[in-house]
């Protein structure tokens, strides 16, 4: 038999090729060799197992990818896009839908293929020949390692609609999404601007409101479609009402003697307003008269919620999280909670599906709560900079952004697995909402921009580029939150996810590390090199077995 030179798996099967260009398929339960595939003609640099016992293999010499049915060993299908080599192949699921990535040797080096075969995207890397290609089902990410040593993160990112939009002079803050597909934002320039957005693709300024005499914090809209926004500093609550598309009144002014940070509105009746002092003031929407006061939090509250459960919870600069009671229609218990785990300023609440809630905090991470026992049972720490604030997408996602620039995207019902990271923004991003069609995401950023995403679009594009400084790259996989590389001079580099900085670099062999791979079962991996030797590692990066090989 020649030497498995080539090695690819599903739930059912593994499937070498050896260095005669044989296919070969064992059964994982048995390690029974069951089917070989006739012998290709050409040289077989790449491999992955698709659905419906399919096979892509990409050759060196004819430059395709032929899908392949492994069942009756016939090929269906030749994908002739690439002009060279396909040196690295991957298949995976995201949202549902089932991908091929393909690397080869020339500059239009990296191709994604859609479930029809089709080529949806091509990457202009320039990176010299793409050697390897890993898919990180927990992270979502993609790691391509070339022949000139560079290592690049690739992930899904939702397609942006429209260039960079100076929407302001300074931050947007805040964002609200109005009736008739109108969006105001607020800014600490003073302006509420009203916009229009044009074929779903670019915004259009209808109106400026340039009442407010200090920063926009806080917009809401009531359940009559009055537009309620706040100043911070003036310490007043404006309203207005729509007279047309291009017009809108302030039509009363509240004095607080207190700024006001954030609104939130229970049903048809109350408004709920954040104060600089730590305080909560619940108020008539209607006639806009105090019903109560709420005085637990000893600095500026950020954020407030109502949660499923006749629960009112508020986040505050204080680091808290307070839990307050319903007694009625109009007023609530003094506070029944108060959750303290966040170690930061937590800036934002908002309502999950399965009974929870989720904070985003300047400590950089998200905290999943149990809203009938109050308990944090996860939390999220992907984020590199400040959490600012939170939003569900089709009730099963959850959307992040933050002072890192980049949003995230987790999947509720998948234990909040990572499925998207956007990273196109070119400042710190500070507010986000979503449009009535629930297809477009708003968001706005530190420098008055704001940008349009279409959520029904994805494409692969750039996060990272390691910068690695030794020699080339032979091997990379995926460990749990790590991106792990073999070298040539024999060492590993153990990269962090979050921030793509080397976080480890152990000396593992005498000489060059030809394979990694991850032993998924006992929560280990191993290293294989040209000294003859494999080893295997720990979740700790500690060698725990050494394995000669042989010569």
């Amino acid at each position: 038999m020649g030497k498995i030179e080539l090695f690819t798996q599903n739930e059912r099967n593994l499937i070498g090729v050896d260095n005669k260009n044989r296919v070969k398929l064992w059964d994982k339960s048995t390690f029974k060799n069951y089917k070989n595939i006739t012998k290709f003609n050409r040289t077989v640099k790449s491999i992955a197992l698709l659905e419906n016992d399919l096979l892509a293999v990409g050759s060196c010499g004819i430059n395709k990818i032929e899908i392949w049915n492994i069942t009756n060993q016939s090929i269906i299908l030749a994908l002739n896009e690439h002009i060279s080599c396909v040196n690295a192949l991957v298949s995976f699921k995201h949202l549902n839908e089932t991908y091929l990535l393909s690397g080869s040797s020339n500059s239009t080096n990296i191709r994604l293929y859609d479930s029809g075969f089709k080529c949806i995207q091509t990457l202009n890397e320039n990176t010299g020949s793409i050697l390897s290609l890993k898919y990180s089902y927990l992270l979502s990410m993609i790691a391509s390692n070339s022949s000139n040593g560079n290592i690049k993160i690739l992930t899904f990112t939702y397609k942006l609609l429209n260039d960079n939009l100076q929407a302001h002079k300074k931050s947007v803050k805040t964002i609200c999404v109005l009736e008739n597909g109108l969006i105001a934002t607020g800014s600490e320039d003073w302006t509420i601007n009203i916009w229009k957005i044009v074929n779903k693709s670019s915004f259009e300024l209808v109106t400026t409101l340039k009442e407010h005499k200090s920063e926009v914090k806080a917009l809401i809209l009531l359940k009559n479609n009055s537009l309620v926004s706040s100043g911070s500093t003036e310490s007043s609550i404006r309203v207005w009402n729509k007279i047309n598309e291009s017009t809108f009144e302030c039509v009363r002014i509240l004095d607080l003697n207190n700024s006001v940070f954030s609104l939130a509105i229970s049903g048809s009746s109350l408004l709920i307003i954040g104060l600089r002092d730590g305080s909560i003031q619940i108020r008539d929407q209607t006639s806009f008269s105090l019903l109560q006061i709420l005085k637990r939090h000893t600095n500026t509250v950020l954020s407030i919620l109502l949660l499923n459960n006749d629960y009112l919870a508020s986040a505050s600069v204080d680091y808290k999280i307070m839990i307050w009671q319903r007694i009625n229609e109009t007023s609530f218990n003094d506070i029944s909670k108060t959750l303290s785990e966040h170690t930061l300023v937590v800036k934002s609440l908002i309502v999950l599906p399965n009974n929870m809630f989720a904070s985003a905090s300047s400590d950089n991470s998200i905290r999943i709560w149990d809203q009938t026992t109050f308990k944090c049972i996860k939390v999220l720490e992907a984020h590199i900079n400040i959490v600012m604030s939170l939003i569900v997408f089709q009730n099963k996602y959850l959307i992040s952004i933050s002072e890192d620039k980049t949003i995230i995207v987790w999947n509720i019902f998948e234990q909040f697995s990572r499925i998207t990271t956007t990273s196109k923004s070119d400042h710190g991003l500070n507010s986000v909402a979503l449009t009535s069609s629930n297809d477009l995401l708003i968001t706005g950023d530190s420098e008055g921009q704001l940008k349009l995403w279409d959520m029904n679009s994805v494409e692969i594009s750039v996060l990272a580029e390691l910068n690695q400084n030794s020699k080339e790259v032979s091997s990379l996989i995926f460990y749990k939150n790590f991106l792990i590389t073999g070298h040539f001079d024999g060492s590993l580099k153990i990269w962090r996810t979050d921030s793509f900085q080397l976080w480890y670099s152990p000396k593992a062999h005498n000489s060059s590390v030809t394979c990694l791979t991850n032993i998924d079962d006992r929560n280990l991996f191993a290293s294989g090199s040209t000294d003859n030797q494999i080893k295997i590692w720990d979740s700790n990066f500690a060698i725990i077995q050494t394995a000669g090989v042989g010569r």
